[in-house]
């Protein structure tokens, strides 16, 4: 906050905009809450069941099958807290599905039960 009203005061700019973000701390702090809890996983019965959003909540449902690789991210917030985004790519359908703010080890367990001949050759025993 102290970093926006010291970036708008060297600008010259307008008064409004750090108080628009003072109003609109809440509001980010209820919609991170709620997109926390509707994140999940789960992988039952050769199925990779995936739920995320906010406004519009998703779920999709795809077969261990069709996954044909793995993409795994971390930003700097999510290192800092061990979690990353695991990414199922597909050739139908949306062609990714993403588990998103997963821990490390619980993402790539979820990765080897999945699809354990695809990314065991990329496993650090």
């Amino acid at each position: 906050m102290a970093a926006i009203g010291v970036a708008t005061w060297a600008r010259h700019g307008p008064l409004w905009v750090p108080i628009a973000s003072l109003a609109l701390l809440p509001a980010a702090g209820f919609v991170a809450v709620d997109r926390y809890r509707n994140l999940g996983h789960r992988l039952a019965g050769g199925w990779l069941v995936t739920r995320t959003g906010t406004f519009a909540r998703r779920r999709s449902i795809i077969g261990t099958d069709a996954i044909i690789g793995w993409r795994i991210h971390q930003t700097w917030f999510q290192r800092r807290q061990g979690l990353m985004t695991l990414t199922a790519t597909t050739a139908a359908g949306q062609q990714h599905y993403s588990l998103r703010d997963v821990p490390v080890a619980e993402g790539l367990a979820v990765a080897a039960q999945a699809t354990g001949d695809l990314i065991r050759p990329f496993q650090v025993v």
